[in-house]
């Protein structure tokens, strides 16, 4: 899990937030399944909702914001 939750935080750094929402949702899926560790779960939950809230407020890196689809960690789920 270190190479990934090291990922997100480069990611996180270089402000690609739709990329580190994708990664945070991913180690929710993993730690709740895999782990049974649902707090920490909810943890990347939590950073991945923040990720995609401050996505939509300052894009994510990929181009203009005005032309993205609004972020949230649920439709990154779907």
């Amino acid at each position: 899990m270190r190479p990934v939750t090291r990922a997100y935080a480069e990611l996180r750094k270089d402000g690609r937030f739709g990329e580190a929402v994708k990664i945070a949702v991913w180690l929710a899926r993993e730690y709740r399944g895999l782990y049974r560790n649902d707090v920490a779960a909810d943890g990347w939950l939590a950073r991945a909702q923040s990720m995609a809230d401050r996505s939509d407020s300052v894009g994510d890196g990929d181009g203009p914001t005005s032309q993205q689809p609004k972020l949230s960690a649920t439709s990154v789920v779907q």
